[in-house]
């Protein structure tokens, strides 16, 4: 995290490799960012199917693309209506949330639906960050 961060202040720069490094980066932590929610949900299955001991313990990943699927859509609509920072802002931070909101579900059903709710939002990352690393690559940085 430190490097990302040391990462960062250098490609702030206004030097033409700067600007192409910025863009790779901003292109790979977006990526880096809708893997780990799949790699989450691989991580939390096998634990909380042990203790909340669901008839169906599959049902948390479909969740999560049921709620990947709806936010790609619903995001791109609110990106027409609101401006695609905006959008990828609130996508960003309530896939952020609701990923914290996860950690305390009393029961499966409470998880299934907060899970779904944040592949809702990651949706929405996963709709506009390919629109936004040419922004964040211009010079208006």
């Amino acid at each position: 995290m430190v490097f990302d961060d040391f990462m960062w202040l250098w490609l702030r720069g206004r030097s033409s490799k700067q600007k192409a490094c910025r863009s790779t980066y901003l292109f790979f932590a977006c990526l880096r960012h809708e893997q780990m929610l799949l790699v989450s949900i691989a991580m939390v299955m096998p634990q909380a199917s042990k203790e909340f001991t669901p008839k169906y313990a599959t049902l948390l990943s479909a969740a999560q693309y049921a709620g990947l699927l709806v936010g790609a859509v619903l995001f791109g609509l609110l990106a027409d209506l609101t401006g695609r920072r905006l959008a990828w802002q609130l996508s960003i931070f309530g896939c952020s949330a609701f990923t914290m909101v996860c950690a305390g579900s009393p029961n499966w059903a409470a998880l299934n639906f907060f899970v779904a709710i944040c592949g809702l939002f990651g949706g929405g990352n996963r709709a506009l960050y390919p629109s936004q690393v040419p922004f964040f690559a211009t010079d208006t940085l």
